[in-house]
């Protein structure tokens, strides 16, 4: 798979994508695994739960390794810039047009309506990712009650607790996950060529 090919993927869901990381791992798993067929769902499922352990935004995490799955470090470096120059862009547009034009009440008006799309578009793609990820009552359940004591307690101490334990649960109910595989899906690339 060509460099360029990753990078315009990666480029036009740049530009389409909202509402955030979430949102865009929702769009990732609809582009990269059920219509292209790039990875299959368990391997994008440990690639998702890999990136929660690194700093900043696992979307731009799971973007980079879906690039470097394709096509090693230039294809994870071409999907890292095109998937986040459109919004860097936009962001640094809307901070000069804000600074020139003030607190004029249109361009509030339009930062409020884009926050309550995002909350659409996050709802979604959290209902389809848990419609993919949480396929037994055990890992549904787990997903709850994660989510509910993230929501009652918050700090690094319990995010760490509610993650050794999870991880310890998972490790003895669910043993029947495939190690994830560093060949692309494809197999064009062999011996990092």
């Amino acid at each position: 798979m060509a460099v360029w090919e990753i990078f315009w993927r990666f480029l036009l869901m740049g530009c389409a994508s909202f509402g955030g990381p979430a949102a865009h791992l929702g769009y990732f798993q609809k582009t990269f695994v059920q219509k292209l067929e790039w990875i299959d769902q368990d391997s994008y499922s440990r690639l998702i739960a890999l990136s929660q352990f690194l700093p900043g935004p696992g979307s731009s995490q799971v973007g980079f390794g879906l690039g470097l799955r394709r096509a090693g470090l230039p294809g994870g470096c071409a999907a890292f810039i095109g998937f986040t120059l459109p919004s860097f862009t936009l962001m640094y547009a809307l901070a000069l047009s804000h600074h020139a034009m003030g607190e004029a009440g249109y361009f509030s008006g339009i930062v409020q309506g884009l926050k309550l799309l995002a909350v659409v578009v996050v709802a979604d793609a959290t209902l389809s990712m848990a419609r993919s990820f949480c396929k037994t009552s055990l890992s549904a359940g787990m997903a709850v009650i994660s989510a509910a004591l993230m929501l009652c307690f918050s700090g690094l101490i319990v995010q760490m607790l509610v993650l050794i334990i999870a991880a310890t649960v998972g490790a003895v109910f669910l043993k029947s996950v495939k190690p994830l595989s560093t060949e692309p899906h494809d197999g064009s690339l062999k011996n990092g060529r």
